[in-house]
């Protein structure tokens, strides 16, 4: 389901979350759109916490579960505007990338198909792993538990973003998936340059919606690429922290006398 398709039902079913609203773009931002390291920058600002229900448990004060329940209510409020920006970020990513890939696939029919043909196997089980692991985390962010303090809840949720995202495997699926990506955008450009002038001319105008200006679809894929390098130059020295950690016998402490 698109985007547009998701707004147009939203816009008639008001019941409709923000927890699923959220869940459909990031999961086209995987899908399709092969930006798993986005998706990871917009996880805490995702989480979708339920407004508390206030309930009488024996042994507790009126006054406490009062003075909670306004807390929690207010918590939840804090999160809810997170949560509302987080989501329009989503959606002008998503409409964005979805004009770009349009424009790259006039030029490029194969782009961004069929990746389990053009990357090593090992590589693609590795990053499918990932894949799984990271779209089960963003459903389960969004689940509800009454029992438990939402101040409470959202903590266990970062805690879990944190094991997955700063994990040597996640790491390595996203590399994959930049290399990937880089290797795409690459072979777009090479087949523009062997393109009608007409076409080349058209990629190269300022008709691509990004944030509050417009693009050309070629100066959104250097765009692309040069962010995309600069995430692998970080993601490499983040696997050499592992490595490091891995080589690592054991850790010195200071002498007391050094304290």
């Amino acid at each position: 389901m698109s985007i547009e398709d998701y707004d147009r039902i939203t816009s008639l079913n008001p019941f409709l979350s923000t927890s699923n609203q959220i869940i459909n773009v990031q999961n086209e931002m995987i899908l399709h759109f092969f930006d798993m390291g986005f998706v990871a920058s917009t996880l805490e600002d995702s989480i979708v916490l339920s407004n508390p229900i206030i309930s009488h448990k024996p042994g507790k004060l009126r006054e406490v579960e009062e003075s909670e329940y306004e807390e929690d209510k207010a918590f939840v409020q804090k999160y809810h505007v997170r949560n509302e920006k987080i989501y329009k970020k989503l959606v002008k990513q998503a409409k964005s990338r979805r004009e770009l890939f349009r424009m790259i696939r006039d030029v490029y029919p194969e782009f961004c198909q069929d990746i389990d043909k053009k990357i090593p196997e090992e590589d693609y089980q590795i990053y499918m792993k990932q894949q799984r692991k990271l779209r089960q985390l963003i459903v389960r962010q969004h689940t509800t538990d009454y029992q438990k303090r939402v101040s409470d809840l959202a903590l266990e949720r970062k805690d879990k973003i944190s094991e997955l995202i700063d994990s040597e495997d996640f790491s390595k699926a996203c590399m994959i998936e930049d290399k990937f990506m880089l290797s795409e955008f690459r072979r777009y450009l090479e087949l523009l340059r062997l393109a009608p002038n007409e076409v080349q001319n058209l990629h190269k105008r300022h008709n691509i919606p990004c944030g509050e200006i417009k693009e050309s679809a070629e100066g959104l894929v250097k765009t692309s690429i040069e962010g995309r390098d600069a995430r692998i130059s970080k993601i490499k020295q983040i696997l050499e922290l592992f490595d490091k950690m891995k080589t690592k016998q054991y850790i010195q402490f200071p002498d007391k006398d050094d304290e």
